[in-house]
C-alpha cells in the first residue's frame, strides 16, 4: 500500500515536472527587437526617411489593385509628376519590393502610379527620403524643409519661395496620404513671395506640407508637397 503511495507521488511530481518546462524555456528566449519604421503610406512604404550614399534603397508596396502596369518610380523631390527616373511595373503583383542602388546625394521621392497608360500620370503616392544626411533637407520648386525627419516636439519650419503672390495662397501641414482637400494647421502666404510657416506640436507620424495657389479660384490643386517624418 505504502509503495502505490509512493509510485503515484512520484508519477504526480513528474506531470508537475513537465508541465513546467515550457514556461522554464520560454524564460530563457529573448525578446523580439522593435526596430522603428520608416516612412509609411497607405500603399508603399520605406525602412528608413535617411540613407547612407551607396546603401540601397527598398521601397515596398502592399495592398495595390493589381494591375500588369502599375508601377513605382524614384525621382529627385519638386520634379514634375510627368518624369520619371529608376522604375519598375509592378506585374500585376499586390505586394513586392523594388531595390534602387547607387542613388547620389539628395532629397528624392519614390511615387506610386496605377495602370499605365490609362492612368496617366496621376501620383497615387508618395513617400519622401534623402540619400547622404540631412544636409539642405528636401527642396522643391516653392518649397522646403530644413530635415525629411524631426524629432517629436522639435517644430517643423516649412519655408516657401518665389511663389506668385497671391494674397490667398497657402500652406498645409497634414497627415501623409490624406485627401488633398482635407487641410491641418496652415497659414495663407498673404501675398508674399517668399516667407517662413512654422508648425509646433505635431505627434509621430508621416506627414506632407502642402501648397496651394490662390483659393478658391485655384480649388484644392496641390501645386507642391514635401513628405516627412516626426519620430
Amino acid at each position: 500500500m505504502g509503495r502505490c503511495v509512493k509510485l503515484m507521488v512520484v508519477a504526480w511530481l513528474m506531470v508537475l515536472c513537465l508541465a513546467a518546462l515550457p514556461v522554464m524555456a520560454q524564460k530563457g528566449d529573448s525578446p523580439a527587437k522593435v526596430v522603428p519604421g520608416g516612412p509609411q503610406g497607405r500603399y508603399l512604404s520605406l525602412p528608413s526617411a535617411m540613407f547612407a550614399p551607396g546603401a540601397p534603397v527598398v521601397i515596398t508596396w502592399r495592398n495595390t489593385p493589381g494591375n500588369a502596369r502599375d508601377w513605382v518610380t524614384v525621382v529627385p523631390a519638386g520634379i514634375s509628376d510627368r518624369k520619371w527616373g529608376k522604375w519598375t511595373y509592378l506585374q500585376g503583383r499586390t505586394s513586392g519590393r523594388f531595390t534602387v542602388r547607387n542613388l547620389p546625394r539628395g532629397a528624392y521621392e519614390a511615387r506610386l502610379y496605377f495602370n499605365w497608360p490609362k492612368g496617366g500620370f496621376r501620383v497615387i503616392e508618395r513617400l519622401s527620403f534623402r540619400v547622404g544626411g540631412a544636409v539642405g533637407g528636401l527642396r522643391g520648386q516653392y518649397l522646403a524643409l530644413p530635415s525629411a525627419v524631426f524629432a517629436p516636439g522639435r517644430p517643423v519650419v516649412i519655408t516657401w519661395r518665389n511663389t506668385p503672390g497671391n494674397a490667398r495662397d497657402w500652406v498645409t501641414v497634414v497627415p501623409a496620404g490624406i485627401s488633398d482637400r482635407k487641410w491641418g494647421k496652415w497659414t495663407y502666404l498673404k501675398g508674399q513671395t517668399a516667407g517662413a510657416f512654422r508648425v509646433r506640436g505635431l505627434p509621430p507620424g508621416a506627414y506632407e506640407a502642402r501648397l496651394y495657389f490662390n483659393w478658391p479660384k485655384g480649388g484644392f490643386r496641390v501645386i507642391e508637397r514635401l513628405r516627412f517624418t516626426v519620430q
